[in-house]
């Protein structure tokens, strides 16, 4: 670099990753160059990565689908809410686990543009590549989505800005596959 400092990029590093730098000097011909230096490292802050939402899903019901069927959190441009058979703009599996007396998913969402988004939870059957079935809503209180028409109309979204990752987008939905919610 030809200047005395020099600051990294937003969200050009990684979050959670060691770095190492080292320097050496020149002069403004590039002829005379220094040995470099001794090498030094820091360690950017944990936290989730650009251009990804992240958070918690908490299960209502212990009533979850047998295999073949399987849960997924899904991120969908608003512009293409309520899903009709469009696919989302990311999609992560959930490892449902007992955790603190309750089962819970983690997930993160990645490589998400700036945008709006809303945020479900679904369980796909493995032998039915159309079997879908909205377990839950970002935003939406699923144990009374029966008196309210807020996954359909007025859900919650995230958004995406200049690619800052989010985290805390936590869910609340249906286990049991018999309470689709829409």
């Amino acid at each position: 670099i030809p200047v005395s400092q020099i600051q990294c990029p937003p969200l050009f590093l990684t979050t959670g990753t060691l770095y190492y730098w080292r320097v050496n000097a020149s002069n403004s011909n590039g002829i005379s160059i220094s040995d470099w230096s001794q090498t030094f490292s820091f360690r950017t802050v944990d936290g989730i990565p650009p251009f990804a939402i992240g958070g918690t899903v908490r299960f209502a019901d212990t009533n979850f689908a047998p295999l073949p069927a399987r849960y997924f959190a899904a991120a969908f441009k608003l512009s293409k809410w309520p899903p009709n058979g469009e696919s989302p703009s990311s999609i992560d599996s959930l490892h449902i686990v007992w955790e603190n007396n309750e089962y819970v998913a983690h997930y993160r969402l990645r490589n998400l543009a700036d945008d709006t988004y809303c945020i479900a939870v679904f369980s796909q059957s493995y032998s039915i590549t159309n079997d879908i079935v909205f377990k839950g809503v970002y935003g939406c209180d699923t144990n009374r989505v029966l008196y309210s028409q807020c996954p359909l109309i007025s859900p919650g979204t995230v958004i995406m800005n200049n690619g800052i990752g989010i985290e805390n987008i936590n869910i609340l939905s249906w286990a049991d596959t018999s309470k689709s919610i829409f």
